[in-house]
């Protein structure tokens, strides 16, 4: 590292990270945050590709995290990273916390709908999942893994009609749907229609 110029570093980490190489990305990124300790997105991104190459532990990307939105309140890529971190800690409240407090900051991203929508259903307020999952589909309704959702919380809620429904829209999307979802959803053998990559 000789470079002063840390937009080097972070552009490059940016780089490592579109060839699929995390840990390079993470190097770059530790550096930057080395040299600029106090820098909000810095530590986001550092927390993102540490992750990703398996080189942090949740309590230490939550250490970063805690900092980052200290530095800077209204980020909200750092309300993203963390409510992940609670979400595989399985802290579903406080993961629900960090989705409301990223959505009031970007009110019409769908993704943290649907993130919304799992902490609600871990905490098995399934009326209020339904209805956040409903509002990550009436913002994009491409996206099959929505769809799959959806039918979990109609399973939990116990309606398997409208579950059955969403799992056949998921298929009619080329989509595959885990064969005991069909079963609890009613669908005779659980059998599948489609075939193709798992619901994303």
């Amino acid at each position: 590292y000789k470079s002063d110029d840390l937009n080097l570093y972070a552009k490059r980490a940016a780089i490592y990270d579109l060839y699929k190489k995390p840990e390079a990305a993470y190097r770059d990124m530790a550096f930057v945050v080395k040299r600029m300790p106090n820098n909000a997105p810095a530590l986001v991104k550092m927390v993102e590709y540490g992750v990703k190459a398996n080189v942090l532990s949740d309590s230490a990307a939550l250490a970063y995290l805690n900092r980052a939105i200290l530095l800077q309140p209204r980020l909200p890529s750092a309300y993203r990273y963390r409510y992940l971190a609670y979400y595989r800690t399985e802290q579903p409240e406080k993961a629900l916390a960090d989705a409301d407090a990223y959505l009031k900051l970007r009110p019409r991203n769908p993704t943290m709908h649907l993130a919304r929508a799992m902490a609600l259903e871990k905490l098995d307020r399934n009326d209020e999942a339904l209805a956040a999952i409903n509002q990550a589909i009436a913002l994009d309704g491409r996206k099959r893994n929505f769809y799959t959702e959806r039918a979990k919380i109609y399973l939990a809620l116990n309606d398997q009609s409208n579950a059955l429904a969403d799992l056949r829209r998921v298929q009619r999307m080329g989509g595959r749907v885990n064969p005991e979802l069909l079963k609890k959803a009613g669908a005779a053998g659980g059998k599948t229609e489609a075939t193709g990559d798992i619901a994303e």
